[in-house]
C-alpha cells in the first residue's frame, strides 16, 4: 500500500456506516452527535446540524 491509496481510500459514516467516497472534501465533523470521526454530507445535514441548532 502506498501513499496514494491511504489518501484515496473510502472513509467510513461514523453515524450511518456508509462510505465517504470523496474524502476528506465530503467529510464532516460530527460534533456533537459523536467526538470521534466524520460523518457524510447526508448525515451531517439530517442529523449533525439540527443537534447542533438545537443545542444553541
Amino acid at each position: 500500500m502506498n501513499i496514494a491509496d491511504i489518501v484515496t481510500a473510502p472513509r467510513v459514516c461514523c453515524i450511518c456506516l456508509e462510505p465517504i467516497f470523496e474524502w476528506p472534501v465530503g467529510a464532516n465533523n460530527a460534533d456533537p452527535v459523536t467526538a470521534d470521526g466524520f460523518c457524510c454530507d447526508s448525515c451531517n445535514r439530517q442529523i449533525v446540524i439540527p443537534t447542533r441548532e438545537a443545542q444553541q
